[in-house]
């Protein structure tokens, strides 16, 4: 599993006018559209940048080395709070 980038994706919704839905339309024809374009909205869904990737975060976290010493939590604690805030980037 990954995190994606939710308005990249609204975006490209938006903006890809195969997408783009007219809000006065009745319930069956909006099913009809989205079971139309299903595997259209899976493809742009699973292009979409991933803003956060779990694994890589605790792959970096498991192979973090401080030095010895008093300080050795506070350098695991700064280095895991870098690592979560790039996202694994």
């Amino acid at each position: 599993m990954r995190l994606i980038d939710a308005d990249a994706l609204i975006e490209e919704l938006k903006t890809n006018p195969k997408y783009t839905i007219n809000l006065s339309i009745d319930y069956a024809k909006l099913l009809k559209i989205i079971s139309h374009h299903h595997s259209e909205i899976e493809k742009v869904i699973k292009e979409q940048p991933t803003a956060y990737e779990v694994d890589k975060v605790v792959e970096e976290l498991e192979n973090i080395e401080c030095a010895s010493g008093a300080y050795e939590r506070k350098c695991w604690l700064d280095k895991a709070i870098e690592i979560v805030r790039r996202g694994g980037k």
